[in-house]
């Protein structure tokens, strides 16, 4: 390789990693940038620079990306949900009141409540999602449950399970403000069990009888830390 081209090469993989490394940081384009950072670190890495330098340049931005990417994903967790259980159901998480945290094979547990909220202490942490889900029989006996992305799913399915919506539920901040980072407020995950034998959509009212759920459970919940407290 000439030196002519081997400046070429390192010039263009420079630009390829600062483009990638802007494209990345732009996350609808993130794919796009991961590829502009990996054929720029090949640029750099072919090029007849010193290996110090091709190091330094190359390996910052791949560096960089990779971790990035990695802490994009949220904790592995395994839902067990009652056999029996129809509708929506949700998690609600950092709750000093709610279950400690288990697992199993790698994978935080968490088992829904028959009626519907399931309260953990663990903290809420966003990113791509790695959920497997369980029908639970009062015995302990589990059944895989399929999931689907978007509504309506296929039909013919017998029950699966749907993501839905997180979020923060406010509480009032001691300026008189309504906010999700005050201390009383709560982060949540909901989900959505569907028979698509026989499909009936989600409605709001069922999503704030939900809500409503969430709300008295968590009272109910720090009430009864607060109930062993003052003993």
């Amino acid at each position: 390789m000439s030196k002519g081209i081997s400046s070429t090469f390192f010039i263009i993989g420079v630009l390829l990693l600062a483009i990638g490394v802007f494209l990345y940081l732009s996350w609808w384009c993130f794919p796009y940038g991961m590829g502009a950072v990996a054929f720029g670190a090949i640029l750099v890495l072919v090029s007849k620079q010193g290996w110090k330098t091709k190091t330094l340049v190359a390996g910052v931005p791949v560096l960089f990306v990779s971790w990035s990417f990695a802490m994009t994903f949220s904790p592995e967790q395994t839902i067990l949900i009652p056999a029996d259980y129809h509708g929506m159901f949700a998690i609600v998480y950092g709750e000093p009141c709610g279950m400690p945290s288990t697992k199993e094979d790698g994978r935080y547990i968490i088992r829904i409540p028959q009626e519907g909220v399931a309260i953990v202490q663990r903290e809420f942490h966003s990113g791509w999602v790695d959920d497997a889900y369980y029908f639970e029989a009062p015995q302990g006996e589990r059944i895989k449950v399929s999931e689907v992305i978007s509504y309506p799913p296929q039909p013919k399915q017998g029950r699966v399970v749907m993501l839905g919506s997180s979020g923060a539920i406010p509480a009032s901040m001691p300026n008189g403000n309504s906010s999700t980072d005050a201390p009383e407020a709560y982060r949540f995950t909901q989900f959505h069990v569907l028979d698509t034998d026989s499909l009936i959509e989600p409605t709001f009212k069922e999503e704030g009888a939900l809500h409503a759920k969430m709300m008295s459970s968590v009272q109910h919940c720090r009430a009864s830390v607060e109930g062993g407290r003052n003993k």
